[in-house]
């Protein structure tokens, strides 16, 4: 069609207001933290608590990056699971940030993890890099634009299935091992260009 190729950009920009909530949010966590969305609209999307706590927990520990939790309203419960497990300090703004504030956050994060959602889209929009979780979905048709080479598919016969309801408790899902988290967030920080060692 003769158009030169430019990069993709998507200029998302909160107001000043917005920044400086998010800033007045952020003191007790510093400059440097990790990001878990969770929670997925799909069901068979979403990944478990208990894992997530287990991820956090080493992540914090290995990295030495505070932990923050974001997702909709609807993700309250589950963000409460992964606080009660009691692993690791978590600051979880689970239902109490705006999008808006929630793409802000997202922007200042080191690394973000999660399934297959809106908030993943939005790590990649930001230039975050996101350690994405698959299952019931696809990362060759749906993966974030930058970070596919850090997508973790989970294993099962049946994936991706793409139906919104798991029938067999989302053995791909489960799958999902810490490591493989732990081990993605590691080379996510290492192509920031940051030393891992920085953050511990």
């Amino acid at each position: 069609m003769g158009l030169h190729p430019s990069p993709v950009e998507w200029n998302l920009q909160c107001t000043p207001s917005e920044e400086e909530n998010v800033t007045k949010l952020l003191q007790a966590v510093g400059d440097h933290f990790a990001v878990f969305f969770v929670g997925a609209r799909w069901e068979s999307k979403r990944w478990f608590p208990y894992q997530t706590a287990l991820s956090a927990s080493e992540i914090n520990r290995r990295y030495g990056l505070p932990i923050v939790l974001l997702g909709g309203s609807e993700d309250v419960p589950f963000g409460q699971e992964v606080e009660g497990y009691h692993m690791v300090p978590i600051t979880n703004w689970v239902g109490k940030s705006s999008l808006r504030e929630a793409v802000e956050i997202l922007s200042r994060a080191s690394v973000a993890i999660g399934p297959d959602t809106g908030l993943m889209h939005l790590c990649d929009a930001v230039d975050t890099p996101v350690v994405s979780l698959w299952g019931a979905t696809s990362p060759a048709r749906t993966g974030p634009y930058k970070f596919e080479n850090l997508a973790i598919r989970g294993k099962a016969e049946c994936s991706p299935c793409y139906l919104k309801q798991c029938p067999i408790g989302r053995i791909c899902m489960q799958s999902i091992e810490v490591d493989e988290v732990v081990a993605k967030v590691g080379a996510a920080l290492a192509r920031t260009g940051k030393s891992i060692a920085a953050y511990s």
